[in-house]
């Protein structure tokens, strides 16, 4: 069985449910007080939503984190599914007129 020993750059949990107020606070560019997962699911991303507590932030917020699986993430990375993400969401979504989920913060390590 192999395990993930790969140092993440930013230090970030491999998992969106691990993430704690202090991580999501330097995502977010904002205070976070308080963070709880309330559901997920995994598959090509691990995906979770957290309700978070801080001035000015949402009641919630959906999170993204590469894959759990170690050969969905490589296939993720070699595919650069969430550099191209978080790019459309910094860098397009603003311009196009579709119902799309607003961008609160963004980081691809």
């Amino acid at each position: 069985m192999g395990i993930d020993r790969v140092r993440r750059r930013g230090g970030l949990p491999t998992q969106a449910s691990r993430l704690t107020a202090a991580d999501l606070t330097r995502v977010l560019g904002r205070e976070v007080t308080a963070v709880h997962a309330l559901d997920g699911t995994t598959g090509t991303t691990d995906r979770t939503r957290l309700a978070i507590e801080g001035p000015g932030l949402p009641a919630s917020v959906f999170v993204k984190t590469a894959a759990v699986d170690a050969g969905t993430r490589i296939f993720g990375g070699l595919a650069r599914l969430g550099e191209v993400e978080v790019g459309f969401y910094r860098e397009v979504r603003a311009g196009l007129d579709l119902e799309a989920p607003q961008l609160v913060g963004a980081s691809f390590d």
